[in-house]
């Protein structure tokens, strides 16, 4: 017992007390202060061992869970996809992300890529293809749909599993997605911040997300989701936010406004998705083919990038025959004769499209078997609105992307929307991986233009007619740049070179015309005149005349002159238009002299820019001017009116108002034999443009 106490005391670190058998048993104690030592030592020793040991397995586990950038990434990369949406022409409507949540091939992504949509596919990292076959489940507030896939084959899919733990501010997050259509770009960085708004619940992160890439996962370092990639701000930089996202939550979303709001996603019957180029030019498209029993709908979209044209006007003839569209069955040759169309139906009556718009429209042909194969579209004899040999069995069934079509309707569609950051972006892809591309180069220019850097204009335009030299569409659109720079001799040298390349358009003429008018060329500009008005269908009759009537004034063909005045009156639309043919022709034929007046008033014509305008002006006796002008942009007119003061010397400056009285430019300037030129600015802008305006 004694032994034992002893021990228990040096244990315990304590001093111990002795005992007369200790005192005399030295050699005992010595043996049992060194063994009690030991055994102390070797347990402090222990329990630190195991301690190092537990943490270093429980190190070791947490790293084999934490799969790594790459290892996230090889989880992913055959779990997700993009998704290609298209509306109800088949057109291309956008793109987006999703991944699978199963092996059955279910998948998500966020509810607005594919709201709108008439079909959508998506695509795997092999290159396979699969179309959407129906919205399950969608919540509108969350921003999520919940779909299947048309899966014939039963395959079974790599897919990815949810986080069983909610994210916190600080964690490492990885995204792999497709932003604007850049497919399997995979980025990482942190949960920046937790918050709620509309959606709910979204994780603020630092990793980009852009357009084409709403609805891809964001995941943790074990490659599990937390969220679905939603939307950015516009507000600040890298502010990306996602929709969070786990089991639980999706089993909540029971209900399904998707189907509700897109009642006939998927539902059309016997409807071709074709997205083909006519047969000379790709700024028409034959979108998609439809087959009722009541009617075949042909499905077309038309993109101006013809920057002569602030307007181009497109029409369809109906009864027209072999003139007008047609469908020719190439296995019986029969001809099924357009019946109507969403257009207009003459020169007269045309739709006006604006440059770097899209114009989508239908065209109605009697019922057509809905097997039929092989067939031709047809508008008369012009090729550029023909489409030949289209076999249907290579589109039936199935709905093919070719991505480089697909890029272009999708970024011509970005163009009209004004969203010219992404259209750039889709259209610099484009040329990355094909750079002699002539619509992007073409589209691109025209971007640079409406942003006002000729420069880059003038680069792409060149390189069109480098890469494409027997292309009128190159001349034509870098004479309108060096045109709106006031160049008019290089303007006029590419649009001759236009002309040369196609004869039969005849708004070149016109164009080259008034090029001349300003450089006082009247027979130049009298001869392309009376070549445009050779074309019996072209609109613009009125300023043909008209302007050919000022030509022969300033000839000397007064009786000629006479003739086209006369003309030009019966062209006239609007009151404002007679008005001007009225006052020329009242001064080429005076009743009276014009001296005795308190006032002299005179009509202008010319150009601010690329702009063709008509000014009205008075000017009394004091000086004092006013007046009106206007201009067409984007094929509509608009007019301003104008005031100002005139001085003996010859300088007019003239203050342009809107309807609201609101001065918002100026015309600075100097009239000296029937021409007044100078320069305007926009109030607000940092830009003067040159103006010269002939007095007629």
């Amino acid at each position: 017992m004694k032994i034992m106490a002893i021990t228990q005391r040096f244990l315990n670190n304590k001093p111990c007390e002795t005992s007369y058998f200790a005192r005399n048993s030295f050699s005992f104690r010595k043996k049992v202060y060194l063994c009690s030592t030991y055994f102390y030592k070797t347990s402090i020793i222990m329990k630190r061992l195991i301690h190092i040991i537990a943490v270093s397995l429980l190190s070791i586990f947490l790293l084999s869970c934490s799969k790594g950038a790459k290892a996230v990434l090889e989880k992913a990369e055959m779990s997700t996809f993009i998704i290609y949406t298209f509306d109800e022409y088949g057109s291309p409507a956008g793109s987006g992300s999703g991944f699978f949540i199963d092996d059955q091939g279910t998948g998500l992504t966020n509810y607005h890529v594919l709201n709108g949509s008439q079909k959508a596919i998506i695509r795997l990292k092999d290159g396979k293809e699969y179309e959407i076959d129906q919205v399950l489940a969608s919540d509108k507030k969350w921003d999520v749909a919940k779909f299947s896939i048309v899966n014939k084959e039963k395959e079974k899919f790599h897919y990815l599993e949810f986080s069983n733990k909610e994210a916190q501010q600080g964690d490492k997050v990885y995204n792999l997605g497709a932003p604007i259509g850049l497919e399997q770009t995979f980025a990482d960085g942190l949960v920046s911040s937790i918050r709620t708004d509309s959606h709910g619940q979204v994780l603020q992160v630092s990793i980009p997300i852009s357009s084409g890439s709403s609805g891809s996962p964001i995941m943790d370092e074990y490659g599990d989701v937390v969220a679905i990639a939603t939307f950015k701000s516009s507000r600040g930089e890298n502010l990306n936010f996602g929709v969070a996202i786990n089991e639980e939550k999706l089993s909540l979303m029971t209900s399904n406004p998707f189907a509700k709001n897109n009642r006939q996603f998927n539902k059309k019957e016997n409807f071709v998705i074709l997205n083909i180029p006519s047969d000379q030019e790709n700024d028409l498209i034959l979108n998609a083919l439809e087959f009722k029993s009541d009617a075949t709908i042909a499905y077309l979209s038309y993109t101006n990038l013809d920057m002569s044209m602030n307007g181009s006007a497109i029409w369809c003839k109906v009864g027209a025959g072999d003139d007008g569209f047609y469908i020719i069955d190439n296995g019986t040759s029969k001809k099924y004769y357009i019946v109507s169309s969403t257009l207009g139906v003459s020169n007269e009556e045309s739709t006006s499209v604006p440059l770097a718009s899209v114009c989508k429209f239908q065209i109605y042909f009697p019922a057509i078997n809905k097997n039929i194969k092989s067939i031709d579209i047809k508008e008369g004899n012009d090729p550029s609105w023909s489409f030949s040999d289209i076999d249907l069995d290579n589109y039936r069934g199935v709905v093919k992307v070719d991505m480089e079509n697909y890029q272009k309707e999708y970024a011509y569609s970005t163009m009209h929307e004004g969203e010219l950051d992404i259209a750039s972006s889709v259209l610099e892809d484009i040329l990355d991986n094909d750079p002699e591309n002539i619509q992007a180069l073409n589209a691109m220019g025209i971007i640079s233009y409406v942003i006002d850097n000729n420069q880059d204009a003038i680069k792409y335009f060149t390189d069109v007619i480098k890469y494409h030299p027997n292309s009128a569409t190159g001349y034509l659109n870098r004479s309108c740049v060096y045109k709106y720079q006031n160049d008019l001799d290089k303007a006029i040298a590419d649009l001759s070179k236009a002309i040369n390349i196609d004869r039969n358009k005849p708004n070149y003429f016109y164009d080259r015309a008034n090029m001349y008018i300003s450089q006082k060329k009247w027979a130049e500009a009298k001869s392309d005149l009376d070549q445009a008005l050779t074309f019996s269908d072209y609109y613009n009759k009125f300023n043909i005349f008209y302007l050919r009537g000022a030509c022969n004034i300033q000839l000397g063909n007064e009786k000629a002159a006479n003739e086209d005045l006369k003309n030009a009156f019966k062209y006239a639309k609007t009151d404002e238009m007679k008005q001007i043919v009225v006052s020329a022709y009242e001064k080429l034929n005076p009743k009276e002299e014009y001296g005795n007046s308190s006032s002299a008033a005179s009509y202008f014509r010319g150009s601010i820019g690329i702009y063709p305008i008509v000014m009205y002006l008075s000017i009394n006796s004091e000086g004092k001017a006013s007046g009106w002008y206007y201009y067409e942009s984007k094929g509509a007119s608009n007019k301003l009116g104008l005031t100002g003061n005139y001085t003996q010397d010859g300088s007019i400056t003239l203050y342009e108002f809107d309807e609201s009285g609101n001065h918002t430019g100026r015309f600075s300037g100097h009239y000296e034999k029937r021409e007044y030129s100078g320069t305007f600015s926009a109030y607000g802008s940092s830009s003067s443009f040159s103006f010269s305006l002939i007095e007629l």
